[in-house]
């Protein structure tokens, strides 16, 4: 059984001369038009008509065709036609389906231009057919998978087409079936197509083709979004911060089983590893450790396993950065900043980041496309082509929003169903073992990574762009202070554990990053909530401050000592290395003793400053001198180094730069220790 053939061909009406010169450089309008035309002109309704199979065509072809056709034409191809494109048309009794954008308004044009498919061996001439065909979007993805093949055997410079004849026979076949609603004959047909382009495909690049679907939720979607995201039948990455996966279980223990149950299957893989994504390069390393273990923290919580791919939307990348991820347990890493910056962008879907301290970690530099985007996904084969040239696992990140409002998505996970014609979707863990053993070494340096903390902050006008992050950096650093100094007292057996220290220590990180997330809001400007930020970060510095007080005094009671009359001050060191530091020594006390510790000493105006060597993470008593002590005599530090700059004379430790008296310019260079000049 089958349909009157009443159209010689199905024609797209291309801007361009051939599929060579498909355009990649549309507008979004442009192009979602003609890639949703290039799709529909495979609808089941068509294809039971036509005898043949879609063709692009020259939007300049007028005449020449025999028979009847129906014609597609596209917003970008109108401008190529002549002023009465669409009279002669008429004339040729043509039918015409133009000005259409969206897919819908393609498929409405189809159902009301096109007639009714006339069966023929009709046991019954009153046998009407179902309105809708079966597998409506199976047909249209193919229409999508196939086009894309064919630019992707051009940029490979194959030039192999699929068999035109089994594929007319073949599609033929499930288009009727599809139209008389006879699902298996329309599966069995609709595999025989599928399978044949993937032939082709493994004729093009016989090795492994992956797509990862990479959803980036915004922070306005809703869980209910999210969630919806997680029914896909095909594999799912999911970029998201410990923060907002806290947000998200706390939406409701549903939700929080979903993720769980997801994770487990293998049908959602979590790229992660930090909580508030804080601003590496601004931040101490040990603010970048302890954001990623609040982050392994809250998914042991949730998900009972710890994330195991680290990935960031705001830019984090430094060079050392695989030795902080090797050692927190991380197997891979995106090394990809999806916000502004400067990094090594050279694209691999897999290779061994290395650090300068020669640690190596599992990463992935495909930039992703933009793939609910038609001015994304018409660069889908250049993209693909670029991954087939340089890696061993050709693999294409695919970025979308949870909410898709265009079917280029859904038609890659349709036609994947029924072939791996363009790849198999995957998660990073399928992907990172597929590269196990191919990857290459590529060693990174600090010089190339620049942060554009500075510039976002002077140009969203979120935060004072030296000071803001001047005073998180001193609130990191004291913090870490207290850090130490609790390991310390918990060295020494102080009674500080059972006061809740580290309770109070997690809290105070909180608040931290809390205040560091205000920093970050572009939703207000500085003069609107800068007395906040400095409110928050007083009261902050101010628990910090009482905090560490404790732990001093804590450390002195544990400290032998007998009854005196003298004074004294307890110097604790919490860094793990030795340092010269200041120290204001009390007015109306008697001289300091005596002591090796102290390197040198002022006594100006009767006041008194000393400079003394701190031991590596340990603590120095100073006394003051009694009646049968000597006082530490002042001194001057043994060497003195000649002043930075003298009357016209600039030095460094390099060199040193003598001005002219005369223009004010540059006089002379000379290195220390040799003679001349180094600049004529």
């Amino acid at each position: 059984m089958s349909f009157r053939l009443e159209f010689s061909e199905i024609s797209i009406l291309s801007p361009g001369y051939s599929v060579e010169d498909l355009p990649t450089d549309l507008a979004e309008a442009e192009a979602s038009s003609l890639w949703n035309a290039i799709a529909c002109a495979w609808h089941p309704r068509l294809l039971a008509q036509a005898s043949s199979l879609p063709l692009l065509r020259q939007a300049e072809s007028q005449y020449g065709f025999p028979g009847r056709r129906i014609i597609l034409v596209p917003t970008p191809s109108e401008s190529w036609m002549p002023h009465e494109w669409r009279n002669i048309y008429r004339d040729q009794e043509h039918i015409v389906i133009d000005s259409c954008t969206d897919r819908s308004q393609w498929l409405a044009g189809i159902e009301s231009l096109t007639p009714a498919p006339v069966l023929l061996e009709s046991s019954s001439p009153t046998t009407t057919l179902p309105d809708q065909p079966l597998c409506v979007a199976d047909f249209l993805a193919f229409g999508t998978v196939a086009l894309q093949l064919q630019l992707l055997s051009r940029r490979r410079h194959h030039f192999i087409d699929p068999d035109q004849i089994l594929l007319t026979r073949e599609l033929r076949a499930a288009a009727t079936a599809a139209l008389l609603h006879d699902e298996a004959t329309t599966q069995q047909h609709l595999t025989a197509a599928f399978e044949h382009l993937r032939e082709i495909r493994e004729q093009i690049y016989p090795q492994k083709c992956v797509l990862l679907d990479l959803c980036l939720p915004g922070e306005q979607d809703p869980p209910e979004l999210i969630c919806s995201t997680l029914n896909s039948t095909t594999p799912i990455n999911l970029l998201i911060s410990g923060r907002e996966l806290s947000q998200l279980a706390d939406s409701g223990a549903a939700v929080a089983d979903l993720l769980r149950s997801a994770c487990n299957s293998g049908q959602l893989c979590l790229l992660s590893g930090q909580d508030i994504e804080s601003r590496t390069s601004l931040g101490s390393m040990a603010a970048l450790c302890n954001d990623i273990q609040r982050c392994k923290s809250t998914f042991h919580d949730i998900l009972g396993q710890p994330p195991r791919h680290w990935a960031r939307r705001r830019f984090g990348l430094t060079a050392s950065l695989p030795a902080v991820l090797q050692l927190c347990g991380f197997q891979s890493a995106l090394h990809v900043a999806l916000d502004d910056g400067l990094y090594p962008d050279r694209e691999r879907s897999q290779f061994d980041w290395q650090a300068p301290d020669g640690s190596i970690i599992p990463a992935a530099s495909r930039i992703p496309l933009a793939i609910d985007s038609a001015a994304g996904f018409q660069k889908f084969a250049d993209r693909f082509n670029e991954s087939m040239q340089e890696d061993p696992v050709a693999a294409i990140f695919l970025a979308r929003l949870p909410q898709l409002r265009n079917p280029w998505l859904d038609d890659l996970k349709v036609a994947s169903r029924w072939a791996p014609v363009l790849g198999e979707f995957v998660t990073v863990d399928s992907l990172t073992h597929a590269a196990e053993g191919s990857r290459l070494p590529e060693s990174r340096d600090h010089s190339e990574y620049l942060s554009p903390a500075l510039v976002q902050s002077s140009v969203l006008k979120s935060e004072p762009p030296i000071s803001g992050p001047a005073t998180l950096r001193k609130l990191q650093q004291l913090l870490e202070d207290i850090h130490s100094l609790n390991a310390i007292a918990a060295l020494i057996r102080t009674n500080t554990a059972a006061s809740g220290t580290a309770a109070r220590l997690r809290q105070l990180e909180q608040q931290l990053a809390d205040l560091e997330l205000r920093h970050l809001d572009i939703n207000s400007s500085i003069p609107a909530k800068l007395p906040a930020l400095e409110n928050a970060a007083s009261a902050l510095s101010e628990a910090a401050r009482r905090l560490g007080e404790e732990l001093t005094e804590a450390l002195s009671q544990r400290i032998p000592a007998q009854d005196a009359t003298t004074g004294g001050l307890l110097l604790v060191n919490p860094l793990p290395f030795p340092r010269l530091y200041p120290v204001l020594w009390p007015a109306g006390w008697q001289p300091p003793a005596a002591d090796k510790a102290i390197e040198a000493t002022e006594l100006k105006d009767n006041t008194c400053r000393l400079l003394v060597q701190l031991p590596p993470g340990g603590f120095l008593w100073l006394r003051e001198s009694s009646s049968t002590d000597s006082p530490q005599p002042p001194t001057l530090p043994a060497k003195r180094e000649p002043p930075l700059a003298e009357s016209l004379l600039l030095r460094n430790k390099h060199f040193e730069v003598r001005l002219s008296d005369r223009t004010g310019g540059i006089q002379a260079v000379a290195f220390h220790g040799q003679r001349g000049n180094r600049v004529s």
